[in-house]
């Protein structure tokens, strides 16, 4: 008589096989996390140069659509703040009259704010130059 026994052989995952893919799977999910977390990082930092491009953008055009070429030298030191979604950004112009040239206006811009990283407050900050001819600039009403 003969006996069918099966030595060896079994069905299923060992526990050690199943811990260390669970460990496996872990690792993955915490660097996916740690990846999200470092683009929303990311988002923000962007979002407040955008914004701050945005400030500095339509301070330009406001101080070409509201200032003649008499009075742009009194912007200089005439320091100013804005506050988009909650965040203030602080505006300083710097004006170089007659530079490049004659009726010619060198207007920069720099706007200043303050970014969270890492629970520290990091300042940034950003300048846009335009060069305005005379005859760009607003001349009271004429």
């Amino acid at each position: 008589m003969q006996r069918n026994e099966r030595h060896g052989r079994q069905d299923g995952f060992t526990l050690i096989e199943v811990m260390v893919a669970s460990v496996v799977l872990l690792l993955a999910f915490f660097g996916m996390a740690r990846y999200a977390a470092g683009s929303r990082t990311q988002l923000s930092l962007e979002e407040g140069r955008r914004h701050a491009v945005a400030v500095a953008q339509g301070r330009l055009e406001a101080i070409k659509r509201g200032e003649t070429y008499d009075t742009l030298g009194s912007l200089t030191g005439r320091d100013t703040t804005y506050t988009v979604d909650g965040r203030p950004y602080a505006v300083t112009h710097t004006i170089g009259l007659s530079t490049p040239e004659e009726h010619a206006a060198t207007v920069g811009v720099t706007v200043t704010w303050s970014e969270m990283i890492a629970g520290n407050a990091a300042p940034r900050s950003i300048a846009l130059t335009a060069i305005v001819s005379r005859s760009l600039l607003w001349e009271g009403g004429s």
